[in-house]
């Protein structure tokens, strides 16, 4: 087993969401060349809470701190906001209320240390970093991702296009009926490139 692994801690939308994200994200998969789609089994609908590398020994006290936290939450819901593009990533932003923004916070105090203070490899080369902004480098080595606490902006992808100026175009297209995000579990996926969720290892239902 590698000595660190990068997981997405993240919300897995109701089945309803998830289905109508994975339709949507096939059709849009026949207008371009894209670099993934979801599918619900190698590609998961998710919005990412908080998504650093952490050393592999830790993955357990990561499930119980998780699953202590859910136990804590009661579930909530924050409305779907607008259709955005960038770097040919095709998002639906979700509203960072106030329930949101607490249970992000408390993701991030409780799993940060477990960390141990590791970085992902591409965030200790320089060359990486110069396009990030002071707040992203200041978060990277606080909390071993640039787009956390006031950066953070929840989000589900839907797909990503090899050509940036196609999804611009693309986009303008898009429609998406469904206003509202049940938020009533949190997950822990494995992660490869591109963001994307591959592999579901656990699940924690907040409260009802």
């Amino acid at each position: 087993m590698a000595e660190y692994i990068r997981l997405n801690i993240a919300i897995i939308p109701p089945e309803k969401v998830a289905i109508a994200a994975i339709e949507l994200s096939q059709e849009l998969s026949r207008l371009g060349k894209v670099s993934f789609i979801l599918d619900g089994k190698n590609f998961h609908p998710h919005v990412t809470c908080y998504s650093p590398e952490f050393p592999t020994k830790n993955l357990d006290k990561i499930f119980e701190s998780i699953e202590e936290l859910a136990g804590n939450f009661k579930s909530f819901s924050c409305d779907f906001l607008e259709l955005q593009t960038h770097d040919g990533y095709i998002d639906i932003e979700a509203q960072l209320n106030r329930e949101f923004k607490q249970l992000h916070e408390t993701i991030i105090e409780k799993l940060n240390p477990l960390r141990e203070g590791h970085l992902r490899e591409k965030y200790t080369v320089e060359e990486n970093l110069q396009s990030l902004t002071e707040e992203q480098r200041q978060n990277i080595q606080k909390y071993g991702y640039p787009d956390v606490m006031e950066l953070y902006r929840p989000h589900m992808t839907l797909i990503r296009l090899e050509d940036a100026d196609e999804a611009v175009v693309l986009l303008k297209g898009i429609k998406w009926d469904i206003d509202e995000l049940k938020v009533d579990a949190v997950a822990a996926f494995t992660m490869s490139s591109h963001g994307t969720c591959k592999k579901l290892l656990n699940e924690f239902s907040l409260l009802r």
